[in-house]
This record gives structure tokens, sequence and C-alpha cells, in this order.
């Protein structure tokens, strides 16, 4: 699991981009094959093509330290932290976000997907139909 940060060839481009005045934390959060990942990586997308810096990560597992660690890296930038699994404990931390998105899918789309990229083991038919 990688938690870093990685910047591709245009993000590289940011410390020309306006400042922000301090760090804001969203959290993207959804089962798998739930669009999770086009929902995360739609909003990277979007500050990139608005030249506004945007740390991302994904994370298996949320912990207060880890957000605190993120949000307190300079320059500032907005904090983005995708998740498959929401926690009972992270209603300690989550006003720490100034913004939560979540993704929902019919569990049927979820199975089918599952299927797609063959990952299902022994799902019923009757689940998908």
């Amino acid at each position: 699991e990688c938690e870093r940060r990685h910047l591709d060839a245009s993000e590289q481009q940011r410390g020309q981009w306006p400042v922000l005045s301090d760090n804001h934390l969203i959290l993207c959060a959804g089962p798998e094959r739930s669009g999770s990942t086009w929902l995360y990586n739609a909003i990277r997308l979007l500050y990139l093509e608005a030249r506004v810096p945007c740390d991302s990560y994904w994370m298996a597992r949320l912990s207060r330290e880890k957000l605190e660690q993120r949000l307190a890296a300079r320059p500032p930038a907005m904090v983005l932290v995708k998740t498959h699994e929401w926690q009972p404990g992270y209603n300690e931390f989550v006003h720490l976000a100034k913004y939560v998105v979540l993704t929902h899918r019919d569990l049927r789309g979820v199975i089918a997907s599952y299927r797609r990229v063959k990952w299902e083991v022994a799902i019923p038919d009757a689940y998908v139909s």
C-alpha cells in the first residue's frame, strides 16, 4: 500500500500557480466498483485544470494522524483522499474535511463490474439478473 504523493508532469508545474491560503481536506469514499475512482480522478483533474494545487492520496484506512500530517504540508494544497471503507471511528475526525463526497451503486451493477474484470468469486447469476 502506497500512501505517498506522486505528481505527474503537469502537476510538477504547480509552483507557478497561485498559492492557497491554507490546506483543505476532501474525503472521497465509496465501496469497490462503485465509481469512487472515477469520482476521485474527476475531482483531481478539475483542480489540475483550474491550476489549484491538489495533493491526492489513496488510503485503505484513514486515521486522524495521517490526515493531520497531510493537512500540515506546505505549500498549502487541496488534500484529496480516497478510501473504500468507512469505519465507525472515522466520525471522530471527519470534521477535519471541508467536503466529503460519496459514491453509491446498485449492488447488481457492482457485481456485474466484478464479473467484467473477472474478480468475482462464485457469484450466482440470480444476483445479477
